[in-house]
């Protein structure tokens, strides 16, 4: 059953679903390339983690939780009315730079939330319920401007979520009621959720139970694994957003972007509860080499497709499958590794770290991919993504091997950690 303090994120996640494919098609729509959709959204996910991380911090010292949803929901409502309003690209990567910054006040309070209405002894079951709902909601968002896309241009799509996403502030003031004494401040755990964690293809963060940090952990065995993060997560960052894009200038239909994504956030969402049942069975080094071996299949058949003369429409739907059931495996196993190999008491460090790290190599790639689809072309681009990812994943074989890396003691490590949400 869904607490009602959650019913507030349902109509804010699915806004912000439908919001990341909406952008980019409107974009194009009024005449951007696809280095407008890699620099706007570069904007947007560099004022993401930077508000989250100055949010986290306002959050850390005592800011209560209404007031920093509050901030996260307006400033949502507001960004989309906005470029809803303008036509000029300059002044909406502006608008998705600051919008963005404010909008992620949304992520620490939904850590907040979590540890203030809940026993310590049931945090982790509700964390997996906070994020079950987001993203289901998120994809909700995704399939729901798919099917506005066959009546109104996208322009009239932003619109109508920017009131969505406005229902969810009184929804929020309505349900949520703060406990009238306050918990024990005792030390977290970190601990495997017992409700498998849902996660979307996003250019921003759903829910983090460990906010990112700058400051990288002391186990230096952990820096080429950063490293490799870094290269898979920039080849995301380059490649799903033009894949978008590439869609959009293949296809007459307008529906068909909206459907490529669609099936593409769909697949991450239903395969994540999949993954999460096999983590116990299967060592996180498997789990992660298929998914980078989905993820170089779904970006080949963008990169080789139209060069063999395969009937692209069936063929992307696979691709935009593969992509997105890619992103269970490599994050679960990610996190399994992150949380096996640092040592217990640099674990949250760790895990802070490593969600700042992907969030600045999805911006970086964001911004990387629009420019080189400038230069050099869809297929060039895609193949580009290719080699790197595959070089990412080389080098991730060489940093863990195939089988379970051990802590410093040589033993495995038997802990276990929350399966948060990241940006990929």
């Amino acid at each position: 059953m869904v607490r009602k303090e959650f019913l507030g994120l349902i109509p804010h996640r699915a806004a912000m679903g439908a919001g990341t494919i909406i952008l980019p098609i409107y974009l194009l729509e009024i005449g951007g390339k696809p280095v407008d959709v890699g620099f706007v959204l570069f904007m947007g996910s560099m004022g993401t983690l930077l508000g989250i991380i100055l949010w986290g911090n306002f959050s850390a010292r005592g800011l209560k939780y209404k007031p920093l949803m509050i901030i996260g929901i307006t400033a949502y409502s507001l960004l989309l009315f906005l470029i809803y309003s303008t036509t000029s690209i300059p002044l909406i990567s502006l608008i998705y730079f600051v919008g963005n910054f404010f909008v992620a006040s949304v992520v620490p309070a939904l850590t907040k939330v979590v540890f203030e209405i809940s026993p310590r002894e049931e945090w982790d079951i509700e964390q997996g319920k906070l994020n079950a709902i987001a993203g289901w909601s998120w994809a909700g968002g995704v399939v729901a401007s798919m099917i506005f896309s066959i009546f109104w241009p996208s322009s009239r799509i932003l619109l109508i979520f920017s009131l969505v996403n406005f229902v969810a502030l009184p929804v929020h003031l309505i349900t949520f009621r703060a406990p009238s004494k306050a918990p024990r401040k005792r030390k977290r755990r970190i601990r495997r959720v017992r409700k498998p964690i849902l996660e979307r293809i996003r250019f921003a963060p759903l829910v983090m139970f460990f906010l990112p940090s700058v400051t990288p952990p002391k186990n230096e065995k952990l820096y080429p694994f950063f490293a490799s993060v870094f290269i898979v997560f920039f080849v995301s960052g380059l490649a799903i957003p033009q894949v978008v894009v590439y869609a959009h200038y293949q296809y007459a239909e307008r529906m068909w972007p909206y459907l490529v994504y669609t099936f593409m956030t769909l697949s991450s969402t239903l395969w994540y509860m999949r993954v999460s049942k096999k983590l116990s069975k299967e060592t996180s080094g498997y789990l992660f080499y298929y998914g980078a071996m989905m993820r170089i299949l779904g970006i080949s058949i963008f990169a080789f497709s139209p060069a063999i003369k395969l009937i692209l429409g069936p063929v992307a739907i696979l691709g935009a499958i593969l992509m997105g059931v890619s992103w269970a495996y490599i994050s679960i196993s990610n996190l399994s590794y992150v949380g096996r190999v640092s040592r217990d008491e640099e674990r949250a460090r760790a895990l802070s770290f490593y969600n700042f790290i992907n969030g600045l190599a999805v911006s970086i790639g964001n911004f990387a991919g629009g420019f080189l689809v400038n230069f050099l072309g869809f297929a060039h681009t895609f193949l580009l993504a290719v080699i790197l990812l595959t070089a990412g994943a080389m080098f991730m074989k060489r940093i863990e091997g195939w089988g379970e890396p051990e802590n410093d003691n040589g033993k495995e490590s038997t802990k276990s950690l929350n399966l948060e949400e990241h940006r990929g």
